[in-house]
């Protein structure tokens, strides 16, 4: 079954359990943190990062002019590929931290490779925002040094969604992405 696309240009059509992973992301109550969560577990080219960008395009109708998000990836490679996906789907402008680039300021989506994720924590343009967080490869995230930060937004309230992408959570040495 195939379903039209929200609102995402050049989008193509949604199968039933992309579907109903944004609806089930949009009901989704905040936890004891005000924070929203969605966990994706697929393989490669199942279409999470079509989900998580209609997620995010969701977000910021929402929050026109609060939204904020923030996507953490592990590699300077898949940083290249989401500046150049999210570019296109024209949402907000976006910037990229990290790789040898810095975070512009201003813009409202910033792609951050996950070492340099501490950087942006005390970033005026995600204070007092509504900041979606959108992990991939998110069992990456889950290392020491990645996890321990992302536990530091969540706890200061500096994140408000965030959305696990990966084509497993598991890791060898224990780390839960999941916490």
């Amino acid at each position: 079954m195939m379903i039209d696309t929200p609102a995402i240009k050049g989008a193509p059509l949604l199968h039933k359990w992309q579907l109903e992973s944004f609806v089930y992301w949009v009901g989704q109550e905040a936890d004891e943190y005000g924070v929203r969560g969605l966990a994706i577990q697929g393989i490669t080219g199942t279409g999470k990062t079509l989900v998580g960008l209609i997620c995010a395009k969701k977000w910021f109708e929402d929050y026109p002019t609060l939204a904020r998000l923030i996507i953490v990836v592990p590699t300077e490679a898949l940083q290249k590929q989401w500046y150049n996906i999210v570019s296109n789907s024209r949402i907000a402008n976006v910037s990229r931290q990290g790789g040898g680039h810095r975070y512009d300021g201003f813009s409202p989506i910033v792609i951050v490779i996950q070492n340099s994720l501490k950087n942006l924590i005390d970033h005026s343009n995600f204070k007092n925002k509504q900041v979606l967080f959108l992990l991939d490869e998110a069992h990456r995230a889950a290392a020491k040094g990645t996890l321990s930060w992302l536990k530091r937004y969540r706890t200061e309230q500096k994140m408000q969604g965030c959305i696990a992408l990966s084509s497993t959570m598991e890791r060898a040495d224990g780390g839960d992405i999941m916490e």
